[in-house]
């Protein structure tokens, strides 16, 4: 096995940023906000008019015409820094301690931009809301961008906290001031919302298409400003050297009080969000995301407008860079991919020829495609900036705008890559220097993937040609077939077998139910073998918490009702990737106290025939049993893997998973200190690190091998479930640890 135990989070986001989706201009006043210069630990948001914006929005987005964003957010002004907000605690080692809590009272969800963000190695900023069921961070000083500011991801809810722990360090200065609080007054995901008017009947899933397949991987969602919606694509140059270039329109970017280059950096892009396996009723996932960028070329009478993000994305988010064609005579059929309202990925299909045409002031004459007429999928508000391609899955275009929409398919224009390539000299206002680095003079780029043979892949032992279900017990018996029910079955595990070695990136876990009567969490586990899960052989454990948040017009924002996790497709990304060779499981719990009786549980393959696929183990008794052996049923969990496949990728054992040879931890659960027995085949050092269930370090402490315990005071942490992680010489063990009183 792995000589370490891993811990990692659902609620971490490797990086932090806004995304903005549109497909139309910018409506007159969407850059308005309010400024608050309000002091204190606890800052509330002034009130506002909501029904005022929402009746903008509503006749802003009535016209046939697409040309601008979904506006989602009401913009507040601050400049909240430690200095005059929030407090701050120093203590004796020069360390410090800021927190400010910001409420903005009925938001679905807020954003913050950071207006100075510069950390020291050692600092670390998070965002949480009040509950911590979702918590963005660690940020640290590898989130440091050129621009000096650091867009957020929304958080659900209308309460936020932002904590800023500092480093002793006084070497140099470090500088973190909110510039802008963003609330969301119509919802972006998971709760009630006046967004999505585009439905499946008339806007097809792009993962439902397979000859779209790999080029989708690029196409992105983006948050502009904090407040507005569009869609972007990674694109390819001649130098195919990974750089993350993101082509959009100039429209998304324009129209704010700030220049557009200033805009760009506010940027959030969103990948992967798309429903997954060709299942329309399960919401994206949205941890995959890159914040910030930097504006390479503007031309607002084209609508051309090209960002290098702020980091490549990284091999788990699966990218592909798109190729282009730049020729004037195109051959169908050709597919707009794009994100509508900010709702998850779609494709629409244009069968016949498209023709170069003018699209009118404020644009240059001849400068659009014209599509006709979708044969299948229309665009909508919200699906500016998206890609068109050609037959070959190369982009020829992006789109301005149009007057097609669901149910009236027609006349969407979007602007020519061949004229945007080089009409202007200036090199901030052509694609052609960007995309062809190298002065090739080509006027066709296959597609590129930055990993190429070494890029990563969902794997799942679901099938895309089954829907997976919510399955129940059959009766006599009652209950979730892969949660609680009345056999009292406690734990489930996913076999996979795969053809080569592997590293494990992440896991992809789709719940149709997650439910807390408190702050409940779900324990998820990873395994070496192809047998049943041994705890000899864990590779990776970690818990996320299944308490939700849920909005009403009447009670406004409660708990203890349906989980934010159930019907998405929820990230959970490792620390670093573990390798699991060819055979490997990952495993849930159930709790069965102070839930409600239906509290988690995990989609499943319909049931199989004979001979067919049966991957699913279940812990009954203390005992594991196959899922046939259990409840007659031949299945699959929909939990997939994100994997690289790699030679190298070989669990090997340790003898520090040997039962008889294990560390002593005591008394669990814990009142006002842990001790440790050390291993008797160890020598030198122990280190101690208490995690909690977030990863994040409350306290460490080291101590030498063979003392009869090493102490680690606990009196001042709260009480709860935490991790405990022993490491003798490099390896290390984990200790699951409640604090109780």
């Amino acid at each position: 096995m792995r000589n370490s135990v891993l811990k990692f989070t659902l609620l971490s986001v490797l990086l932090i940023s806004v995304t903005a989706v549109f497909a139309k201009r910018l409506p007159e006043g969407h850059h308005h906000g309010h400024h608050v210069g309000h002091k204190g630990k606890h800052v509330k948001m002034p009130k506002f008019n909501r029904d005022s914006l929402l009746a903008e929005d509503k006749i802003n987005e009535s016209t046939n015409n697409k040309v601008g964003g979904v506006r989602f957010a009401q913009k507040f002004y601050v400049e909240f820094n430690t200095e005059n907000s929030g407090e701050i605690t120093y203590n004796a080692d020069g360390s410090a301690f800021w927190q400010l809590g910001l409420k903005s009272d009925s938001a679905f969800s807020i954003n913050l931009q950071f207006s100075k963000f510069h950390l020291l190695q050692g600092d670390t900023v998070y965002i949480y809301n009040p509950d911590k069921s979702k918590i963005v961070g660690p940020l640290t000083e590898a989130n440091n961008l050129k621009s000096g500011t650091l867009p957020t991801v929304p958080i659900f809810g209308d309460s936020i906290i932002v904590e800023l722990r500092q480093s002793p360090d006084t070497s140099s200065l470090r500088s973190v001031e909110i510039g802008e609080i963003n609330h969301d007054y119509r919802g972006l995901r998971g709760l009630p919302s006046l967004i999505g008017s585009t439905t499946d009947s008339c806007s097809y899933h792009a993962t439902c298409f397979d000859v779209t397949d790999k080029v989708e991987k690029g196409v992105c969602v983006l948050i502009i400003d904090g407040s507005v919606l569009c869609t972007g694509t990674l694109v390819n140059n001649t130098a195919q050297d990974g750089t993350p270039y993101v082509l959009t329109a100039a429209h998304c970017l324009d129209g704010y009080s700030e220049t557009p280059a200033e805009v760009a950096t506010s940027i959030v892009a969103f990948f992967n969000y798309e429903a997954p396996n060709c299942v329309s009723s399960i919401r994206g996932s949205i941890e995959q995301t890159i914040g910030g960028s930097t504006l390479k070329a503007f031309a607002s009478d084209v609508d051309l407008a090209l960002v290098e993000l702020s980091s490549t994305p990284p091999v788990d988010y699966r990218p592909y860079y798109a190729g282009w064609n730049l020729s004037a005579s195109l051959t169908p059929p050709f597919y707009g991919i794009h994100h509508p309202y900010g709702t998850v990925k779609r494709v629409a299909v244009e069968e016949h020829s498209i023709s170069a045409a003018s699209y009118g002031s404020p644009f240059l004459s001849n400068s659009h495609w014209r599509v006709p007429s979708w044969e299948v999928g229309t665009t909508d508000k919200g699906s500016s900036g998206s890609g068109l391609f050609d037959s070959t899955g190369k982009l020829v275009g992006a789109l301005s705008g149009g007057s097609s929409y669901c149910y009236s398919p027609y006349n969407d224009y979007y602007y020519r890559l061949n004229k945007a390539w080089a009409y202007y000299s200036d090199s901030t206002k052509q694609l052609k220097v960007w995309l062809d680095p190298t002065a090739s003079g080509v006027t066709e780029l296959n597609g590129f993937n930055p990993y190429g043979n070494d890029t990563a892949l969902r794997y799942s032992n679901i099938a895309k040609t089954e829907t997976p279900i919510e399955a129940y017990l059959e009766t006599p018996n009652s209950g979730l077939l892969a949660g609680q029910n009345s056999l009292n079955a406690t734990d489930y595990a996913e076999k996979y077998a795969l053809n080569e070695n592997a590293y494990l990136y992440g896991i992809f876990i789709v719940p149709p139910i997650a439910n807390a009567a408190n702050s409940d969490v779900i324990s998820i586990r990873v395994y070496a073998g192809d047998s049943v899960p041994d705890e000899a052989y864990l590779l990776a454990d970690t818990v996320i918490d299944i308490k939700p948040l849920q909005w009403s017009s009447s009670n406004g924002f409660y708990s203890y009702s349906k989980g934010i996790l159930a019907g998405n497709d929820n990230y959970i990304r490792f620390g670093s990737p573990i390798a699991v060779g060819k055979n490997f499981m990952i495993a849930y719990d159930v709790p069965y106290t102070n839930l409600p009786i239906d509290s988690f549980s995990v989609f499943t393959a319909p049931a199989r025939t004979s001979g067919e696929l049966a991957s699913v183990v279940v812990k009954v008794g203390g005992s594991w049993i196959s899922m046939y052996d259990f409840a007659g049923v031949r299945t699959s969990l929909w939990i997939d893997p994100v994997i690289q496949y790699d030679s190298t990728a070989i669990a090997t054992d340790t003898s520090l998973v040997d039962r008889d040879r294990k560390t002593i931890v005591f008394p669990n659960p814990a009142d006002d200190v842990l001790r440790v027995m050390t291993r008797y085949d160890m020598s030198g050092e122990c280190k101690l690190t208490l995690y909690d269930i977030y990863g994040r370090i409350i306290k460490q402490k080291t101590g030498k091998v063979l003392y009869y315990t090493i102490d680690m005071p606990v009196a001042d942490v709260p009480v709860g479930s935490y991790f405990l992680r022993v490491e003798y010489d490099g390896k290390s063990e984990s200790h699951k640890i409640i604090i109780n009183r």
